[in-house]
C-alpha cells in the first residue's frame, strides 16, 4: 500500500466546529436535511488507544492513522468512492474532516439524497453496544457540538437527527448503549449552549483550514467532479 497516496486529512476542536458549519451553510452549494450519527464498531477506543502507543503517545497521529484506514476500508474493501462519512470524531474529542460536505455521505441505502440535498453524516470511533465502550465525556461533547452545529446552521430542528439504527435492521449502530431521548436533550442544551455564544476563534485561519479542505475531493476520482 505504499504506492498510494493516503489522504492528508486535517482536525478541528468542537469550539473550532460551528465556524465550518456556518460557512458550509453560508456556500449554498448543499441543503442539509438532517444530521446521521454512527459508531465505527471497529476501530473501537482500544485501537485508538493502541494507534497512540505506536506513535508514541501522539494522539493526534492516531486518529489520523485510523481515520485512513477507514478511507482505504471504504474505498478498497467496501467499494465507495470515499471514506463514507463528513467528519469522524476520535475518543479525544477531535473532529476529523473526511468526505467533501458536498458530497452526499454513504451512510445507509435509500437514505443518503444526493450532492444537492441530504443529510450529514457522523461516524464517531468506538464500539458503543451496551457493555463495551462508552460515549462520553469530550467525545460526547464534540458529537453533540456538531449535531447542534449542523442544525443551528442550517435551520433545522433539534430532532433532525437519525441513527443508523433506524435506517436498517441490520446493525445496532450508533450502538445499543447509546439512548436517543438523552442525546437529543443533550442536543437542545447544547443548542442553547451555542446560540448564548462563547469567545470567538480565530475565523480567518479556520477560513482558510476550510477553503483548503472543501478545494479537495476524494470521490471526484471515481465519480467524476461535483456539479458547479
Amino acid at each position: 500500500m505504499n504506492e498510494i497516496e493516503l489522504p492528508s486529512y486535517e482536525c478541528v476542536t468542537r469550539h473550532e466546529f460551528p465556524v465550518l458549519a456556518n460557512l458550509f451553510a453560508g456556500s449554498a452549494r448543499r441543503q442539509v436535511t438532517e444530521v446521521h450519527l454512527h459508531h465505527t464498531f471497529v476501530p473501537t477506543h482500544a485501537d485508538f488507544r493502541a494507534a497512540a502507543a505506536r506513535h508514541g503517545g501522539d494522539e493526534h497521529a492516531a486518529g489520523l492513522e485510523l481515520c485512513r484506514g477507514m478511507w482505504k476500508f471504504h474505498v478498497f474493501d467496501r467499494d465507495f468512492a470515499d471514506i463514507a462519512q463528513h467528519v469522524s470524531i476520535d475518543p479525544a474529542g477531535r473532529i476529523w474532516l473526511n468526505r467533501n460536505w458536498n458530497r452526499s455521505p454513504a451512510s445507509a441505502t435509500g437514505f443518503n439524497g444526493d450532492h444537492g440535498r441530504g443529510p450529514f453524516m457522523i461516524e464517531t470511533i468506538g464500539n458503543f453496544d451496551e457493555g463495551v465502550e462508552e460515549l462520553h465525556g469530550t467525545q460526547l461533547g464534540a458529537v453533540l457540538t456538531v449535531i447542534a452545529a449542523v442544525q443551528l446552521a442550517f435551520g433545522l430542528e433539534a430532532d433532525a437527527v437519525k441513527f443508523h439504527n433506524e435506517m436498517t435492521d441490520t446493525k445496532s449502530c450508533p450502538g445499543t448503549g447509546v439512548d436517543k431521548g438523552d442525546i437529543l436533550a443533550q442536543v437542545s442544551e447544547m443548542r442553547g449552549s451555542l446560540q448564548a455564544g462563547s469567545s470567538a476563534p480565530d475565523a480567518a485561519a479556520l477560513g482558510r483550514l476550510f477553503a483548503g479542505f472543501m478545494a479537495v475531493d476524494y470521490g471526484a476520482l471515481k465519480e467524476g467532479a461535483l456539479p458547479a
